[in-house]
């Protein structure tokens, strides 16, 4: 059907750039009053009808636009885009529609359908060094690099993060280190950025790390515990390494670890044999019992020992592996 579009897919940022687009270029041709914007979640049958059945005002077309797709029934579907005026141009926006549902098929199949995708890590960094100049800023590949380690691939939040960055750097480029003062990574960034550097053997640079998300609010048992959450992966797959399974989708399945910690932990799984994170294992089980047998003072006031176990397991990596 012509006049019935869905723009849809995981990728908000560039969903949102074309959806603007669209309403801007079609309120300077049509008109203010030619162009409606509704609730799709909450509209009723009637309403929608009323709307897309009315012809548009001293123009050629009229747009409405529904965030997010209605709860109608496919019956409901077919009564209204048979009572749709043919100047009339219905543009439903939901990123996840629920695909289960026969209204959800039926408007795929009537519907001409644009799907925004997320680009893959290479097309992302593309587009910030495009993306940049727009808002006055710059950046190197290190610094771009370092930005979607710690805050992901999704464009809406790195367009975000992008703005801070460059009112920040105030007409210099942006660095690493105005990356890694002024971006907070999310839960799975964090883990996967100490891995990281553990990875790459820099034990002192993990524990500087960790400092400074205790100094950002993050609870000293939360790194803690993902410590000891990490190790338990990392003890998984090094197992499966020493005993000649290197392929990361070959270890997930051996192991049951899931693929993307497979891959953050390899390089570290590379470097740690098997006696010497025995060795971090033992101090990392008897550290956690004192803790929760007293013998350490883990308290939200006082909470310097634990800050302390964490520093010296962080640090208990870059001793000599072999």
């Amino acid at each position: 059907m012509g006049n019935l579009f869905l723009f849809t897919g995981e990728n908000t940022f560039l969903l949102g750039q074309e959806l603007s687009r669209w309403v801007k270029e079609f309120r300077e041709k049509h008109g203010e009053e030619n162009l409606a914007r509704r609730d799709g979640k909450a509209i009723s049958v009637v309403e929608l009808m009323n709307e897309i059945s009315t012809a548009p005002f001293i123009a050629e077309k009229r747009l409405i636009v529904l965030d997010g797709l209605p709860a109608f029934t496919k019956e409901d579907l077919k009564a209204l885009l048979a009572g749709m005026h043919p100047q009339v141009l219905l543009l439903i926006v939901d990123p996840k529609p629920d695909k289960r549902l026969a209204v959800t098929k039926e408007i795929m199949e009537q519907a001409t359908v644009k799907e925004f995708r997320p680009l893959q890590r290479d097309a992302v960094l593309q587009w910030m060094r495009t993306y940049l100049p727009s808002l006055g800023g710059s950046a190197d590949n290190d610094a771009l690099s370092l930005l979607m380690d710690f805050a992901g691939e999704d464009q809406l939040v790195l367009s975000q993060e992008l703005l801070k960055l460059t009112l920040h750097a105030c007409g210099k480029p942006i660095t690493r280190a105005d990356v890694e003062e002024l971006v907070f990574p999310s839960s799975e960034r964090t883990v996967w950025r100490m891995m990281d550097l553990l990875g790459e053997g820099r034990g002192e640079d993990a524990v500087h790390y960790a400092r400074t998300l205790l100094l950002r609010g993050e609870s000293p048992h939360s790194i803690w515990n993902m410590l000891l959450w990490m190790l338990a992966s990392l003890t998984e797959v090094v197992g499966a390494v020493e005993s000649g399974t290197t392929a990361p989708l070959s270890i997930v399945q051996a192991t049951g670890v899931k693929f993307g910690t497979v891959r953050a932990l390899l390089p570290l799984a590379r470097r740690c044999k098997s006696a010497h994170l025995q060795s971090i294992l033992s101090q990392a089980v008897e550290a956690d019992i004192a803790l929760k047998t007293g013998a350490y003072r883990a308290t939200t006031e006082g909470g310097e020992e634990l800050e302390t176990l964490i520093d010296r397991c962080l640090l208990a990596f870059s001793c000599p592996t072999a």
